[in-house]
């Protein structure tokens, strides 16, 4: 990997092989995969709360990584119990 690619990579910059990353997670009640989406959820999560952050909610999610609409949108209301759209109108009414 080279430039900004192997910047964002965390088994780049610490050096590790993939299969030593999974490894790591062996004794966990989660995976790899399972926490990074986690992650990138609770970020999506976060730009939907901001007021500030006036993108379209597929924006937010591809800027997160999730392309798919449909596929964010079963993610986020299996995570949070609402749909995101749902999310962003009730945090939105909370603040005023």
């Amino acid at each position: 990997m080279r430039g900004r690619r192997a910047e964002c990579c965390p088994i780049a910059v610490h050096h590790i092989s993939l299969r030593s990353l999974h490894r790591l997670f062996e004794g966990e009640s989660t995976t790899v995969a399972e926490l990074i989406r986690a992650k990138r959820l609770e970020q999506c999560r976060r730009d939907l709360a901001n007021p500030l952050v006036r993108q379209p909610i597929h924006a937010i999610a591809a800027r997160w990584g999730f392309r798919d609409k449909a596929h964010f949108s079963r993610l986020f209301r299996a995570r949070y119990g609402r749909s995101p759209q749902a999310y962003r109108t009730t945090v939105a009414h909370q603040d005023r």
